[in-house]
């Protein structure tokens, strides 16, 4: 008997790409599967789009909830799921037909494994489009898993191209209300796992669209959201001290939201850094970090001068 795979979909008026969404669901090569639609209190007729699958194929799911965000949907179909292996796929997106079919396999093949990240097509439909297939390979371990992450790049910041084991979630939730939920659940998922695959099988589409969270207009609800997202790793990197070259891009990142904050809107920037950040800023490791000379540089000066005059300087 094969596995049970759950597809979680929230949906929030994407009319006008969902049956392409769906379709490309229903025609995967690996049939069982279990495929959850959460409409997020739509607005347009995407929950008859839904329903209308539901009635063709007794595998998908709906269900119709207040609008709370992508986090509380995908929360909610965590909370129903069935399966035995779940996947994320945005409503506006679409997966090549074999995606599951061939990537459940190495689940089958190794018990130890836990996430399997395949291949994306990034800005699919636009002439910046580009096949993001990093090197295939394991990576076994907490610190492997955050240097193939943040050093590397060859783990993505994004939960859609990836299928993990149901216990991966046996105590992890989106959090709500929050921008960045996948860029955050991705460090909670890499700080409980031992083992993830990087597989070049299948492919995901993803496809930019006007009012994406990517193409959106710069805030402050999102930039606030980065640096929760920041201090999250750094606080998980703060666990993991040989991972030196990690922990300074983080740092980088954090000094640099702290400050934009500030400079474009009226925040504090105190208020957006760690406790002890300016101890922590270890020069020896900054010296030889794959940064830029600018931005060691603003460390530098971060970890001499401290706050109040580097935000003299930073503001020039």
């Amino acid at each position: 008997m094969s596995s049970l795979i759950s597809i979680i979909v929230p949906v929030y008026n994407t009319a006008a790409y969902l049956r392409d969404c769906l379709d490309s669901l229903l025609q995967q090569t690996y049939k069982d599967l279990e495929i959850i639609l959460i409409d997020d209190g739509s607005t347009d007729h995407s929950l008859s789009i839904c329903l209308d699958y539901a009635k063709r194929d007794s595998r998908v799911v709906v269900l119709d909830k207040q609008n709370g965000g992508q986090a509380s949907a995908r929360n909610m179909g965590l909370d129903l799921a069935k399966g035995d292996y779940i996947a994320f796929i945005d409503s506006d997106d679409t997966v090549s037909t074999d995606l599951f079919e061939k990537n459940i396999t190495f689940f089958t093949a190794d018990p130890a494994l836990e996430v399997v990240q395949f291949p994306i097509y990034r800005n699919y439909g636009l002439d910046t489009a580009f096949k993001d297939i990093p090197a295939t390979g394991h990576f076994t371990g907490t610190r492997s898993l955050f240097a193939g992450w943040l050093e590397e790049g060859r783990i993505s910041w994004i939960v859609c191209n990836k299928m993990f084991r149901k216990s991966v979630f046996s105590k992890l939730r989106f959090k709500e209300g929050m921008v960045y939920e996948d860029n955050d659940m991705v460090a909670e998922v890499l700080a409980v796992v031992q083992k993830l695959y990087i597989s070049d099988q299948g492919m995901y589409y993803y496809h930019v669209r006007s009012n994406s969270t990517t193409t959106s207009s710069h805030s402050l609800k999102k930039e606030q959201d980065t640096q929760k997202v920041s201090l999250n790793i750094y606080k998980k990197l703060m666990q993991l001290p040989e991972l030196t070259q990690s922990r300074v891009m983080i740092q980088s990142r954090i000094l640099n939201v702290a400050m934009s904050l500030q400079h474009n809107f009226k925040q504090s920037a105190a208020d957006y850094l760690p406790e002890g950040f300016k101890v922590h800023i270890d020069l020896g490791a900054v010296r030889s970090a794959k940064l830029s000379g600018k931005e060691k540089i603003k460390l530098f000066l971060f970890r001499l001068l401290g706050l109040p005059a580097f935000s003299k300087i930073f503001t020039r």
